[in-house]
């Protein structure tokens, strides 16, 4: 019985109370938060980490990481030094020689506070592979289905002014799930078309030319629900769709008070910039707005 609990606490230690796992997850969330300005929130984040997990050396190497980009070196190297007291953790003893080395002894160095903070904020924008990057690069590649971080790697090079990435993750992500609508969005805003849904199928001209006839008939009876299921299909299939009848498309949508499926409409097509369409889109984003508080 004796062992079964030394075993139980040394396994809690391993995955539990140092939080390993967790860690990533909070560190994704903290760098969001840093990075758009917000580093109150992100120290919060880290710290209330540290009081659940206060044996968690990267959170640790993380706050002091935090506390050098933001300028406060000294408390930096409080932080690593209790670190490398306690293990030689490489990231940390690389941040403590860099800091060891740029502190002197006189006291104008404090009037460049504030420049030094953005110097080092700008070092980090730059330098994209960072520790948790090279992570997250290296796991998407393992889990091709992953749409969580390849999101958050999309907002992060969009964050740090790298739209080459951004583009290239939002287009990862449509296609795992060709409906995301942030993601659309964000190509839609750098003037970027979709990825082309993969179809193993086309229908032959002559069924699609009649399943076109079908869809005015619907239209002209106001039966929208047939409508979209019909339409679906053949965007589903990789169909070419006459433009107005993604309009008919859209309004559809919005009889049917779909607006999710009607903004994504709007995102997937290239529409005449109308007052008709300008009251959709409004229509549309505030509904959806609603929605979002329900």
């Amino acid at each position: 019985m004796k062992i079964l609990v030394v075993l139980a606490i040394g396994l809690c230690f391993l995955f539990g109370a140092n939080g390993d796992k967790a860690y990533f997850k909070m560190k994704k969330e903290a760098y969001y938060y840093y990075e758009h300005s917000r580093e109150g929130e992100a120290f919060k984040i880290v710290e209330s980490f540290l009081k659940k997990y206060p044996q968690n050396i990267r959170a640790q190497n993380l706050l002091a990481v935090f506390h050098y980009w933001n300028g406060d070196k000294l408390k930096a190297k409080k932080i690593l030094e209790k670190i490398v007291k306690r293990e030689k953790f490489a990231p940390a003893l690389e941040l403590l020689s860099k800091i060891n080395a740029s502190i002197a002894p006189k006291k104008s160095l404090k009037k460049d506070k504030n420049k030094t903070a953005l110097k080092q904020r700008r070092e980090r924008i730059e330098n994209n592979l960072s520790e948790d990057l090279a992570f997250l690069l290296s796991y998407i590649e393992k889990n091709p289905l992953n749409i969580v971080d390849r999101k958050f790697l999309a907002n992060y090079y969009l964050s740090a002014n790298d739209e080459k990435n951004a583009l290239k993750m939002a287009k990862e992500v449509l296609k795992i799930d060709p409906n995301d609508i942030e993601m659309l969005m964000l190509l839609k805003k750098a003037g970027v078309k979709p990825p082309q849904r993969e179809t193993a199928h086309q229908m032959p001209s002559e069924i699609r030319d009649k399943a076109i006839f079908v869809l005015n008939r619907y239209t002209r009876n106001k039966e929208f629900r047939r409508f979209i299921n019909l339409y679906m299909v053949l965007i589903d299939k990789g169909e070419y769709i006459p433009g107005y009848i993604h309009l008919d498309a859209l309004n559809a949508a919005v009889e049917l008070k779909e607006y999710s499926l009607a903004k994504k409409i709007i995102l997937e097509n290239d529409f005449p910039n109308t007052k008709h369409l300008k009251e959709f889109q409004a229509l549309i984003d505030e509904k959806l707005r609603f929605s979002s508080f329900m």
